[in-house]
């Protein structure tokens, strides 16, 4: 007997979760000053330089919605983003507020992405599945950029950097501890 499957969107609920991610950046660059925001870190980038991919990458993913395909490669490495805060916070702003153009698509939505490994190789993806990517991106350059501002003293939200799965785990555990 086949199990009847049931068709969820979610695309609201998976771009507030995006959205929830660009605010906290957006709150966490306020709060930092020049120098910490653009100091190198040896091959691993300023705090600037993840959140300027992480600005990038979303931006590819809304610009491949547009064309039904996606490039990650395909970057503009704008360093202005990287070395002046208002600019990444304009940029953050901005991508918030494409995000909410997009709700109107189904997450399962077909795109191609091109291969970064191989060029000239398209892969089948969807809206849904490039999406849960970016915010699991996001998230992971969240928790570099949580876990460098914490050596340096700076305090930061314990739950920036800090994924959905681990909150319901952690969630769960406190749980468990209650009588």
């Amino acid at each position: 007997m086949k199990t009847e499957r049931k068709q969820v969107s979610g695309t609201n609920e998976m771009l507030a979760v995006l959205r929830d991610e660009l605010a906290a950046a957006i709150a966490v660059i306020e709060r930092l000053d020049d120098e910490v925001f653009t100091e190198p870190s040896g091959r691993n980038g300023s705090i600037g330089a993840h959140f300027r991919h992480n600005i990038e990458l979303v931006k590819a993913l809304f610009d491949g919605l547009e064309t039904g395909r996606i490039d990650y490669a395909a970057r503009s490495r704008d360093r202005s983003v990287e070395t002046e805060r208002s600019i990444a916070i304009k940029a953050l702003q901005g991508l918030n507020e494409r995000a909410r153009g997009f709700a109107s698509f189904d997450i399962a939505e077909p795109l191609a992405v091109a291969s970064e490994s191989v060029p000239g190789l398209d892969l089948a993806s969807s809206f849904g599945r490039e999406l849960e990517f970016a915010i699991s991106h996001t998230v992971h350059h969240h928790a570099l950029i949580a876990e460098r501002l914490r050596r340096k003293g700076i305090a930061v939200d314990p739950m920036f950097g800090v994924a959905a799965a681990t909150r319901r785990f952690w969630d769960t555990e406190t749980n468990k501890n209650k009588p």
